[in-house]
């Protein structure tokens, strides 16, 4: 395999689908500092993560399951100074891949 062909197969790998559902695995806790940053706990795997602000406010939005598309029309709502779509998906699929694996957990439903 070429090392173009392994980066490519990393991309993918790595990147979310618009139409997976998330939310906040229920065994980890989000710790908010007086600070503008949270630290999550996932004490089944003894693995903290700290997040910031934008991080706090999708981390309680996804108390009840979403996927990334409703992340992004959530946050449009708050700030009115959002990037392009593209620039806000490709953050937001940046910060789910990033906790997914042992923060969130995949929902097997469809969301409003």
């Amino acid at each position: 395999m070429k090392k173009s062909e392994i980066k490519e197969s990393v991309k993918q790998k790595d990147k979310v689908s618009n139409s997976t559902v998330y939310m906040n695995n229920p065994v980890v806790s989000c710790r908010k500092d007086k600070s503008d940053l949270a630290f999550l706990f996932n004490p089944d795997i003894d693995k903290e993560l700290p997040i910031n602000g934008t991080g706090i406010l999708i981390w309680d939005f996804l108390n009840e399951p979403h996927n990334i598309i409703d992340i992004s029309q959530y946050l449009q709502t708050i700030f009115s100074d959002c990037p392009s779509d593209d620039a806000i998906l490709s953050d937001i699929n940046q910060f789910i891949s990033n906790i997914s694996h042992d923060f969130l957990i995949e929902v097997d439903c469809e969301t409003n």
